[in-house]
């Protein structure tokens, strides 16, 4: 009986201790002038740009009772800000504005980062706001600016491009005077030789964005193009396609979703109606790398929609910019053509590298270079064997940048094009051309 007692008692004692040391210890409060200094650390974080030390300042300065949620969203907003997360930037700022209207420091930033990320109608609220309030004369000039960009993002931007050429080959057609077929030569027809012809060709382009809400909004453009020969009217031809669909834009990256519309006419009679979807998405990974990616379908409907040919392209493209004045890109892409008959169908896939350069004394180059491999899907009609084709194209463009005629900047550009056939008497050829071009953005 003793001993039983003895053993409750124990137990006793020992839940009694046990729970007393499980009560939390009090820590003491920081003293005053601790909370102070943190707080002066962590708005010199914001003025000098030393965004790296505000997530700990912020985790010191919130264990205090009393510390302010403006300047914790204020410090926050400037870190994500510095590490491109425009989502969580504006969503700080707009929090410390709803809880204080009056801080034009803070609405001139959120209005300045709501352009960046391409809010458009966004930004031009936030700047509208500012241009009512007292602002230092400075301050007001550089709104002003902001509101003069946002205009000329709602008015239709214009891009233009003539070019003078001569073109020793526009049939690119095999040089080659005779076909050997089944050990017999048999002379090509003249008309079948490559043909000389000295012309012009045009492109122009016009597009809209209208901001809808946030980083969404509608693309209208419109691409004309064509090419007339002053010796071969036969070979005139000349193309519109019209876009109308949605755009993504925020400050890293641009989404379109575009179905298009398409007429091309060549020698004066309707060649084909085009119906497709275009997709393209330009991802800026960083300062210096940009990634772009392009997709498209067409179904073109030929001879007055008599049959139809579809088209199904890609691409994927990186540009690599080390410095203003320099810029690399290389890429891969790839075709698929189904035509009315089998020998007129063909896959493709090439590659692409581009240098685009400023030299001293305001002159510039490109140098374009694309590696292209062709196999056709069915057997040649007369050759009876499947045609495979590899194509070599070099480009490099010269032009000085404050060089101008009538306001167009002239550029000059020589072009190599080679083609290697497994059936050369028809499609392998050679040829090159340098074309005299005009360029100019409205």
């Amino acid at each position: 009986m003793r001993r039983k007692r003895f053993f409750c008692a124990a137990i006793i004692c020992s839940f009694m201790l046990s729970t007393a040391f499980a009560q939390p210890v009090q820590k003491p409060t920081p003293p005053k002038e601790d909370f102070q200094r943190i707080e002066r650390l962590l708005n010199l974080s914001v003025d000098e740009h030393k965004e790296a030390l505000i997530p700990k300042l912020v985790q010191m300065y919130q264990s205090f009772p009393h510390y302010d949620k403006i300047l914790v969203n204020y410090a926050m907003g400037a870190y994500y800000h510095a590490q491109k997360n425009y989502k969580k930037a504006i969503a700080r700022y707009r929090e410390v504005i709803a809880e204080n209207p009056n801080l034009d420091k803070v609405r001139y930033l959120l209005a300045q980062w709501l352009y960046e990320d391409k809010q458009f109608e966004a930004a031009k609220g936030q700047f509208q706001k500012l241009k009512a309030n007292h602002l230092p004369p400075e301050i007001k000039q550089i709104v002003k600016s902001y509101q003069d960009a946002l205009s000329r993002q709602e008015r239709w931007d214009i891009s233009a491009q003539l070019n003078f050429i001569h073109d020793h080959n526009i049939n690119n057609a095999s040089s080659s005077e005779y076909i050997h077929l089944g050990g017999a030569k048999f002379k090509k027809d003249v008309k079948s030789l490559p043909k000389k012809a000295t012309g012009i060709d045009f492109l122009l382009n016009i597009n809209k964005r209208k901001n809808i809400y946030k980083n969404h909004g509608l693309l209208f453009e419109d691409d004309l193009s064509g090419q007339y020969f002053f010796n071969s009217k036969d070979d005139w031809e000349i193309s519109n396609k019209l876009y109308l669909g949605y755009q993504y834009a925020n400050a890293t990256k641009m989404i379109n979703i575009l179905p298009f519309y398409g007429k091309r006419f060549v020698g004066g009679k309707s060649y084909s109606d085009d119906f497709g979807l275009s997709v393209g998405a330009d991802i800026r990974l960083n300062h210096q790398w940009r990634l772009s990616l392009t997709g498209e379908y067409t179904a073109m409907y030929m001879n007055k929609f008599e049959y139809k040919v579809q088209q199904l392209s890609s691409s994927v493209s990186a540009i690599y910019a080390s410095q203003a004045k320099r810029s690399i890109s290389f890429g891969v892409n790839g075709l698929a053509v189904y035509g009315k008959t089998e020998d007129q169908s063909y896959h493709k896939v090439g590659a692409s590298f581009g240098w685009e350069q400023e030299w001293v004394k305001g002159f510039s180059s490109r140098l374009d270079f694309q590696l292209g491999r062709r196999v056709f899907k069915g057997q040649d009609t007369l050759y009876e064997i499947q045609r495979k084709d590899t194509e070599y194209v070099l480009r490099l463009t010269l032009w000085k940048r404050d060089w101008h005629v009538l306001g167009l900047t002239p550029k000059v550009q020589y072009q190599y094009k080679k083609v290697v056939s497994n059936i050369p008497d028809f499609y392998s050829y050679n040829k090159s051309k340098i074309n005299l071009f005009f360029s100019k953005r409205f």
